[in-house]
């Protein structure tokens, strides 16, 4: 068993346990989406839309990714690249995953909030001769 299959099947059983009826598991994933606030929309696209939302339990404000595409099964939730790279990433310049919820076939990434995105962090910071010119390539 991999690692990353060890801490979703860890994770996942702590929050859904496979001792619930289907009633019990739909009711616990409603009350998951519940949890959240949804103050604005920040992104709408192809994939899905990302909304800034709070935590009504601790107050804290972040990321709601919504998905599109329907997700049936949680093995189709683990294959997915970005949970996988998140979950092997821990930088303090990379926005963290604090959760994922999969409601009637919907998956929802909650991810720590930022104020600005690194696009806009780059068009605004002060210019530093003909380094700010040259392509990004060699980051």
């Amino acid at each position: 068993v991999s690692k990353q299959s060890f801490f979703f099947f860890f994770f996942f059983s702590c929050i859904f346990p496979f001792t619930m009826t289907a009633s019990e598991s739909n009711t616990a994933r409603k009350n998951a989406l519940s949890r959240f606030k949804i103050l604005s929309v920040i992104g709408d696209g192809a994939y899905g839309k990302v909304l800034k939302v709070q935590n009504l339990r601790s107050n804290d404000v972040l990321a709601l990714k919504q998905l599109k595409r329907p997700f049936p099964r949680w093995d189709d939730c683990m294959q997915l690249r970005e949970i996988n790279a998140c979950l092997h990433l821990s930088h303090p310049n990379v926005v963290k995953l604090k959760e994922v919820i999969r409601h009637c076939d919907t998956l929802s990434l909650v991810f720590e909030y930022c104020e600005t995105t690194l696009l806009k962090h780059i068009k605004t910071a002060p210019k530093m001769g003909s380094l700010c010119s040259a392509p990004l390539c060699a980051v």
